[in-house]
């Protein structure tokens, strides 16, 4: 048996109850889902890179983190943290965006520089990966 979970906004509780097998569990990611999803991420967050101007040193003191680390985040192997997001949404860059491509709660302003970065990304991502 599986524990469900039902949370309840009104009250603020977690309410547990065992698994009975009358509603469908929700179903895992498969491998290649995942890295789907990551390698997304990776190219929208390389992509708020360039589209905010940021230098890659700049990015690294953002985030709080080292090169190597960058690299895995945008080549898709880790996620970022999100609570290390918070400079770039506080730039614009909502985390809808990065982890969804939901371009609804970005700032205007952004979506027209986001949505070229990408290609760009893109087209850096790809010599880099074909490189190495």
């Amino acid at each position: 048996m599986a524990v469900v979970l039902n949370f309840k906004s009104e009250v603020h509780f977690c309410e547990t109850k065992l698994y009975d097998g009358t509603l469908p569990m929700p179903q895992r990611d498969s491998k290649a889902e995942t890295e789907a999803f990551n390698k997304a991420f990776g190219l929208r967050l390389e992509a708020a890179r360039i589209a905010l101007g940021l230098s890659r040193a700049d990015m690294l003191t953002l985030l709080e983190c080292k090169d190597a680390g960058y690299a895995q985040y945008i080549h898709g192997y880790n996620l970022t943290p999100p609570r290390k997001l918070e400079p770039l949404v506080k730039r614009g860059v909502s985390c809808d965006w990065l982890f969804f491509g939901i371009t609804t709660a970005l700032p205007l302003h952004m979506v027209g520089p986001l949505e070229t970065a990408v290609q760009a990304a893109s087209e850096s991502l790809t010599s880099r990966r074909k490189e190495g």
